[in-house]
């Protein structure tokens, strides 16, 4: 019988108690990494987790209590009996409407059940991201009970996306720097790390040329301050914008929020301080034909999360003093980079691979493009950027790389927002489609992952196919993935505890998607030479091995 809580724990035990609600992917992490540090610093510590499948919460202490053996963990039944018992409570929900039902229902009511003594002196952090008016309604009546609020939104950003390839570009481990110095600045905590790192990028946070600064970029004062050299250094001179939500079930303020206010407001500061050159990252969050879309061709952006990517492009653009460049990437793939279609296809095909059977796609062959490119070509074409940037200047850059960014909004939502470029204007960037010369579509992609594990790529017939489109159920699809995944974990040798690696495919992941990007104008303006031309076992090999030998990949028969 599991472990549950069922009436007030001691109040002297309630102090040192901390629980976590929602542990999904990233909150499954988060907690993993949150309990260790805390476990580790001291072991009366008790923890206590919550989740609305309660098999996710019994697999979480089994396998926690497996990697710490004598941890204190136990599950509660609701988030009302993890506030009870926790005097710091942290959640990680899906979005707002999930925030206000556990808060308001739940958690406030729990904290007024409670003696005033033990309500004040209870702290709850948010860490999901949501609409920031939630989260102050939220904060108002958890603190109206006397307890504490912080709100720590976690999201898609640098850190666990580009910057730490970059990082190793401009300051390898080995080899001389090619940079004095830098600063890289995201929302995660490093010491202890709140989010995947990877087994060298702590190695190159060591460097004396490298600076980790933790602070919350939706926050303009701590932009300001990100930009400010320290003591004995000159001013920054170049900026790579690794910034943007990207997981596309946020809604539309989020999106607002985090992709186009905060790179809206690193461009007014880049553009204010004089840097030489802004280099802006843009994934591939756009309905383009197999045929490909070059840069002078107009795209349209693929639902919310591909709209505000876009508008934050249009926003950039019309910062008239910003020497801003844009890399439009493909399908990123490579070392330590747990995120992407790319990795969630080499994951999933590991599993068919070790069940010794086809993994199948919903969507017909047809043409459809999925071109790629490794993350350290995203590296070292963001460097030749910003080289190129610092030496030509924006309007010698617009006249020579220069397209228009035109309008695909709301034209409503941004007559409320007077930051948004109007839709009557069409600003001008050099924009540059970043992929490889592999030419990928879904078939190549499938059977090259697929065939590196010793298994096929086929596709549901017809019948089958519209029946799981028709059922739109993340849960029964993702079935055999993750219960396969989690048998090669249980089954490594040795056993894999904790791993940012997952079998769970999410809506988008499944959902269609054609990226083709001829790459064409960066060889050609800014004389680019791709460090991996081809998508290839190689590359997968690259992969697998240094998760391996970080133990985050299983090693099975």
């Amino acid at each position: 019988m599991k472990p549950s809580l069922r009436c007030y724990q001691s109040l002297a035990q309630r102090s040192k108690t901390t629980s976590f609600i929602g542990l999904g992917r990233m909150g499954y992490e988060m907690a993993t990494n949150l309990f260790s540090k805390q476990y580790a610093a001291s072991k009366d510590t008790h923890f206590v987790v919550c989740d609305v499948v309660p098999e996710a919460s019994q697999s979480f202490r089994d396998v926690f209590i497996q990697k710490h053996p004598g941890a204190n963990i136990t599950i509660a039944d609701s988030p009302q009996e993890a506030a009870i018992n926790a005097a710091t409570i942290v959640t990680m929900l899906p979005s707002s409407p999930q925030v206000k039902d556990v808060y308001y229902n739940r958690i406030i009511p729990a904290l007024a059940s409670l003696p005033r003594a033990a309500a004040q002196e209870t702290l709850c952090i948010d860490s999901t991201t949501l609409d920031v008016d939630v989260a102050r309604a939220v904060a108002n009546d958890v603190t109206s009970k006397g307890s504490k609020m912080v709100d720590a939104p976690v999201s898609g950003g640098g850190l666990n996306t580009c910057s730490r390839a970059l990082a190793a570009l401009l300051v390898p481990l080995d080899g001389e720097p090619l940079v004095s110095y830098v600063r890289i600045v995201d929302k995660y905590s490093v010491h202890p790390a709140t989010t995947y790192l990877g087994s060298e990028f702590p190695k190159i946070l060591e460097k004396p040329q490298v600076e980790y600064k933790q602070a919350n970029l939706t926050v303009e004062a701590a932009i300001t301050s990100a930009f400010e050299p320290p003591e004995g250094h000159a001013a920054f001179e170049y900026v790579y914008d690794f910034t943007g939500e990207v997981r596309a079930d946020r809604t539309e303020v989020i999106q607002y929020t985090t992709t186009f206010g905060v790179a809206r407001m690193l461009g007014l500061e880049a553009a204010r301080r004089g840097v030489k050159a802004y280099v802006r990252i843009q994934q591939p969050f756009y309905e383009t034909s197999s045929k490909g879309s070059l840069e002078t061709d107009n795209p349209k952006p693929a639902g919310t999360l591909g709209t505000w990517w876009h508008e934050t492009l249009r926003g950039l653009a019309a910062i008239e003093d910003l020497n801003l460049v844009v890399l439009r990437v493909g399908l990123v793939y490579g070392p330590y980079t747990p995120y992407g279609i790319i990795a969630t296809g080499i994951n999933v095909a590991s599993i068919y691979g070790y069940m010794k059977k086809p993994m199948k796609s919903m969507w017909s062959p047809g043409k459809n493009a999925n071109n790629t490119i490794h993350i350290d070509d995203v590296a070292s074409a963001a460097w030749t950027a910003s080289l190129w940037m610092a030496k030509t200047g924006r309007k010698a850059a617009n006249d020579a790389a220069g397209v228009p960014i035109q309008f695909h909004n709301d034209k409503s939502f941004v007559k409320e927002h007077p930051d948004i470029p109007p839709p009557t204007q069409t600003p001008v960037a050099p924009l540059f489609n970043l992929t490889d010369d592999s030419n990928n579509t879904l078939v190549s992609v499938g059977d090259l992952v697929t065939s590196f594990f010793g298994t096929s790529f086929e596709f549901f017939n017809l019948v089958e196919s519209t029946v799981l489109k028709l059922m739109d159920d993340m849960e029964d699809i993702n079935e055999h993935h993750v219960s396969g995944w989690t048998e090669m974990l249980q089954n490594s040798k040795p056993p894999i505890t904790s791993t940012p690696l997952t079998g769970y495919m999410d809506k988008y992941s499944l959902d269609k998607h054609v990226v083709a990007f001829p790459n064409t104008k960066i060889k050609e303006v800014l004389g680019y030479q791709l460090k991996h031309p081809k998508f290839s076992h190689e590359a997968i090999k690259e992969i697998v091995d240094k998760w391996k030998d970080e133990g985050s990949w299983p090693i099975v028969e």
